[in-house]
């Protein structure tokens, strides 16, 4: 259960990084997001009487680790964008900046 969460999780924040349409251009934004850490809690039903009522169950907990991002808000033209960049390219642009996909 905790494998497919975390699987579900990545493939997620895959699909969105891939979804901007935009790789290069104007800094107009930057945002640090910390690490973060959640934790769910359930209790699951293994055992029911006649009338379905819960006799036994137990409580599982799933913990995701979010690692921290650096994002740059890229704008050319019509397009605008995030882009997730590392800690050394998030410091050497400031806004107004033109970023060209990560290459000097």
């Amino acid at each position: 259960m905790r494998r497919s969460v975390a699987v579900l999780v990545l493939a997620v924040a895959l699909v969105l990084t891939a979804c901007s349409s935009i790789h290069s251009g104007y800094v107009t934004r930057k945002e640090y997001h910390p690490a973060y850490t959640t934790s769910t809690t359930t209790n699951t039903c293994y055992s029911r009487d006649s009338k379905g009522i819960c006799t036994f169950s137990m409580p599982s907990t799933t913990v995701n680790h979010f690692p921290e991002r650096y994002t740059l808000s890229l704008q050319l033209d019509d397009k605008t964008g995030w882009v997730d960049v590392s800690p050394g390219e998030y410091e050497s642009y400031e806004i107004g900046d033109y970023y060209n996909g990560g290459s000097e």
